[in-house]
């Protein structure tokens, strides 16, 4: 069966009222535990005892990042600014942000990835070096302020973002955009990219890409990444029910764990670490875990489309393949995981054996 819960919204000062259905459970598993003597042609199983739940590994889980843009070409004062002036004004953009982050309790700045990106406006060979020149420029700048530790700043620039000029273009209504793209991917830009796209339509969707597209690409991408100091429970749960967004990967599954897995609690946190932390393995594999356990088959193919090749990932892609009643490729992926030592994997063979 299924739970719905529907409300309506009465009539109030001349605007029409609503009545709203929302679904609040796909499935109930209706199975009395107090009979003693349950259906015996009935097959009951607890999906939470087949999902494997990781442990995160590795050196970054202790730390959150935030990230940031800073427009150049279209910041007119900033576009203007050179030398000191221009380091001075990215530094008190990216201080501001630093200034937010620490005033939270035993939060420390650990390390900061700058990435500055130029448009194809001029020389390429000049706009190579100047781009050279600002990123060594604006890192020297940057250390003396002592913004981070040294060793955990890095500054790099591109000279011209042709990557994205092309996705822009393709996105874009401009004319001949099909051109300019075939143009981008087969013409290198030391022989004369540039001059090619300026030689079609009269030279209109240059015009255009010099106005509308080149000021989008002239900006600086920078990586804040912090880590908490002496994060205890009671830190965690502030957090968690403040700004979860704060908290590392180890944190969030250290907060999990003062619940019982397979409670509304731990899965709600586990769910939540793969929309924080979306290039982690272990805290997507887990979540299609979760998904798995709130029979929602379609988020645990989203959760472990990446990683379908991922060992880490087999015991579960075998129990989404059982959850939709492919039963061969979910013995493949169970006996893989198995193989690989999973002991969640041997029992969930075990059942899919009664199954047959």
């Amino acid at each position: 069966c299924r739970m719905y819960v529907e409300s309506e919204e009465l009539n109030c000062q001349g605007r029409k009222g609503h009545v709203y259905e929302d679904l609040v459970l796909k499935n109930i598993y209706l199975h009395d535990m107090s009979n003693d003597n349950p259906d015996p042609n009935v097959h009951y199983y607890n999906l939470m005892d087949y999902v494997q739940f990781l442990q995160p590994q590795g050196s970054d889980i202790d730390k959150f990042h935030r990230s940031g843009e800073i427009q150049i070409f279209g910041n007119k004062a900033l576009a203007k600014l050179s030398g000191s002036r221009f380091n001075r004004t990215v530094f008190n953009t990216i201080a501001s942000d630093v200034k937010s982050e620490l005033q939270r309790y035993g939060t420390s700045l650990v390390g900061l990835n700058i990435n500055g990106f130029g448009a194809p406006i001029g020389n390429y060979r000049r706009n190579e070096s100047e781009a050279m020149e600002r990123s060594l420029d604006l890192k020297k700048y940057l250390m003396k302020q002592k913004l981070t530790n040294r060793n955990d700043l890095n500054v790099s620039w591109l000279a011209e973002d042709w990557d994205s000029i092309s996705s822009l273009v393709a996105g874009s209504g401009m004319n001949l955009r099909e051109a300019v793209v075939d143009i981008i991917k087969s013409i290198d830009v030391v022989n004369g990219r540039e001059r090619e796209i300026q030689n079609i339509g009269h030279g209109m969707p240059y015009e255009y890409m010099n106005r509308f597209i080149f000021p989008k690409v002239y900006r600086i991408k920078y990586t804040l990444t912090f880590r908490h100091d002496g994060f205890d429970s009671n830190s965690a749960m502030q957090h968690l029910g403040s700004n979860p967004a704060t908290m590392t990967l180890g944190e969030l599954y250290a907060t999990a764990g003062f619940y019982k897995k397979g409670s509304r609690e731990y899965n709600d946190i586990v769910d939540l670490t793969a929309r924080l932390f979306p290039d982690n393995a272990e805290a997507n594999i887990n979540a299609a875990g979760v998904a798995l356990t709130r029979n929602d088959v379609t988020l645990a193919h989203k959760y472990l489309k990446r990683w379908e090749t991922d060992p880490r990932a087999y015991c579960n892609m075998g129990l989404l393949y059982l959850s939709e009643g492919n039963r061969d490729k979910a013995e493949v992926y169970l006996k893989m995981a198995k193989a690989a030592g999973v002991k969640q994997a041997d029992n969930a063979l075990n059942e899919l054996m009664k199954l047959k």
